[in-house]
C-alpha cells in the first residue's frame, strides 16, 4: 500500500482521511501546509486520528519525495482556485499524487488525470476524458465521451451526459443536468438542479428558474472572488 500525505488539515481534509481508511486506499502518513499554519504541538486531528503536520516548505526532508503520494484535499473555493493553486504548488515541487477512486464507484475505459477524486456510487461511462485535479461526488453520472479539463468539480448527484466539454475550473452543482454535446466553458457555475441545454460561454453562472435557463457573464477577474465556498483551504 503507497503511502499518502493530505495537502491541508480543514474539514475538506478531515473528509478524505476518513474515506481513504474507510476503504484501505492509502496509508496516511500525515498531513502538510504552509509554514505558518502549523500547530505549534506539529500534531492536528484529521480524521479522528492524531496526525503529524509537516511544513510543506520542507516536506522532503520528511517523506520520500520519489515514492510517497500526496492529495490536495480542498474544495471549490473561489471556483476550484484555490485548490489549482495548491496543486500547481505542489506539481512545481516536484511531488507526485494520489487519485483517490471509491471501490463502490463504476469507471470505465477513462483516461484520469491526477489528484482526481471519484467518490461513492459515481458512474463515469466508456471513452471519457478527466484532467487532473477533478472531483466528481457522490452518485454524479459522466456520460459517454465526455471530456472534463482541469480543476472542475462534480457534485451530488450531478448528471453530465454524453459527449460534452466542460472547461477548467468550472463548478457543476448538485442535481444539475447537463444535456448531450454541451460545451461549458472555463470557470462557469452551473447552479443546483439546474438543466443546461445549449452552450455556455466562458466564466457564466447558469441558472433555471421556472425552467428558463438564465446565463450570466462575469469578467474572468471577478468569477474567482464572487463565488466562495466558506471552507478552511489551509
Amino acid at each position: 500500500m503507497k503511502n499518502l500525505v493530505i495537502v491541508g488539515i480543514s474539514d475538506t481534509a478531515d473528509r478524505i482521511a476518513r474515506f481513504v481508511e474507510r476503504y484501505s486506499l492509502y496509508n496516511i502518513i500525515g498531513c502538510t501546509v504552509n509554514k505558518e499554519y502549523v500547530p505549534e504541538s506539529g500534531i492536528a486531528d484529521v480524521g479522528g486520528v492524531n496526525r503529524k503536520v509537516f511544513p510543506l516548505e520542507e516536506l522532503d526532508k520528511f517523506i520520500d519525495k520519489e515514492n510517497d503520494l500526496l492529495f490536495v484535499a480542498v474544495l471549490w473555493n473561489r471556483l476550484n482556485a484555490d485548490r489549482r493553486y495548491l496543486y500547481e504548488k505542489v506539481k512545481s515541487m516536484g511531488y507526485h499524487f494520489a487519485n483517490i477512486i471509491s471501490p463502490n464507484a463504476q469507471v470505465r475505459g477513462v483516461l484520469l488525470g491526477d489528484n482526481c477524486l471519484i467518490s461513492d456510487g459515481v458512474f463515469v461511462q466508456e471513452h471519457v476524458k478527466l484532467g487532473n485535479d477533478i472531483f466528481v461526488m457522490d452518485n454524479a453520472m459522466v456520460g459517454h465521451r465526455t471530456i472534463v479539463s482541469d480543476h472542475v468539480f462534480i457534485t451530488i448527484r450531478a448528471t453530465v451526459c454524453g459527449s460534452v466539454t466542460i472547461g477548467e475550473q468550472s463548478y457543476i452543482g448538485a442535481n444539475a443536468t447537463v444535456f448531450d454535446e454541451v460545451k461549458i466553458g472555463k470557470k462557469c457555475l452551473i447552479g443546483g438542479a439546474t438543466i443546461v441545454k445549449r452552450n455556455v460561454p466562458d466564466c457564466s453562472v447558469v441558472k433555471t428558474p421556472n425552467d428558463t435557463m438564465i446565463i450570466k457573464q462575469y469578467p474572468e477577474d471577478a468569477i474567482e472572488n464572487k463565488w466562495q465556498a466558506h471552507h478552511n483551504v489551509r
